[in-house]
């Protein structure tokens, strides 16, 4: 079962500043996809766009990587409001504020570290984006196999897109 939680009555510049703080107005619409385990997703997506307009933001809900990429990706194309995937961008903001914290109280800066992500799932694809965008220059993934290059074997298209960001030392390992 894929599930979308979607805001109601929040305005769309707010959403994300106040998602943690009005959790009770949330309502939970599970969309199940019927047939196979991609969720169908055309459908899906389709659903979703189709009610976006009376709500504020869209959560997707339970949807593995790689697919959850181009589910959030499609809708983020389609749609004028918020789409926010807890598994993704909740863990990243996050593990974000503990780093920062453990800069404050070690004294180290950003620029000094190098971080490693261990999974390249869908969490770990967007800690490491946020990552990116907050000023961290030297992240490495590993996935089940270690280390993800340009010469990883069996990547997904997302992983692969990632090595072109990430471990820019080209370690293996």
């Amino acid at each position: 079962m894929v599930g979308v939680q979607i805001v109601v009555g929040l305005d769309r510049n707010l959403f994300f500043q106040i998602i943690l703080l009005f959790f009770e107005k949330f309502i939970n619409i599970p969309l199940n996809g019927r047939g196979n385990l991609v969720f169908k997703v055309l459908d899906g997506v389709q659903t979703v766009v189709n009610i976006a307009p009376a709500f504020g933001g869209i959560n997707l809900e339970d949807i593995s990587a790689p697919r959850c990429f181009e589910i959030e990706e499609r809708l983020k194309e389609l749609l004028d409001i918020p789409v926010f995937h807890d598994d993704q961008h909740g863990t990243a903001i996050v593990v974000l504020a503990g780093i920062i914290n453990a800069l404050k109280v070690t004294g180290k800066k950003k620029e000094d570290c190098r971080v490693v992500v261990n999974g390249a799932g869908s969490a770990g694809v967007a800690i490491t984006k946020l990552l990116l965008t907050y000023g961290f220059e030297h992240i490495t993934m590993c996935d089940i196999n270690g280390i993800i290059s340009s010469s990883s074997p069996n990547l997904n298209w997302m992983q692969k897109k990632m090595t072109e960001v990430t471990n820019l030392e080209n370690k293996t390992g």
